[in-house]
Parts: structure tokens; sequence; C-alpha cells
């Protein structure tokens, strides 16, 4: 089918023939290309939640480090620190 869009080659390694069999059986009336792109699609979704997850840990952990450090240093350590260097 005539397109604008730039096409791709792809090898038939050992993964993605299980996936293309793995697609046929879910989509069997669907062509090749077709269930390709949407195997695309769910693997595109999966690493996005992955990402997702992953920020979100590291928000936390983050967030979790930042009510640590409110013990380390008394109120006031900067302002009185800053101070001291201008006397």
């Amino acid at each position: 089918m005539p397109t604008a869009l730039s096409r791709i080659q792809l090898t038939e390694t050992p993964v993605v023939v299980r996936a293309l069999e793995h697609a046929r059986k879910r989509w069997p009336d669907a062509p090749k290309s077709e269930q390709i792109a949407r195997m695309l699609e769910i693997a595109n979704a999966a690493v996005e939640d992955e990402v997702a997850r992953r920020l979100a840990e590291r928000r936390n952990a983050l967030a979790e480090l930042r009510e640590m450090a409110r013990d380390w240093y008394p109120r006031d350590y900067l302002r009185d620190l800053r101070a001291d260097d201008r006397e």
C-alpha cells in the first residue's frame, strides 16, 4: 500500500518469530504488518508504564530522602553559617 511514511525491514530472528506466532494467534485475520504494528503498540505501552513506574519510584525515594534530611542539620543552619562568614 502506498504511503509517505518510511518503512523498515525486520529480520525474523527467533525472538521475532515467537512474537509473530503470538500475534498470529491473537489476530489471525490481520496481515503480518498489522500484527507487528499491534505488537509494537502493546510493547510501547508496557515501556511507557515501566518508565512511569520508575519515575514514581525515584520521586518517592527523593521525597523520603528529603524527609530524612530534615533532621541532619538544625533548622537555621545555613543562615547561621552565612552569618558567621560575615563576621
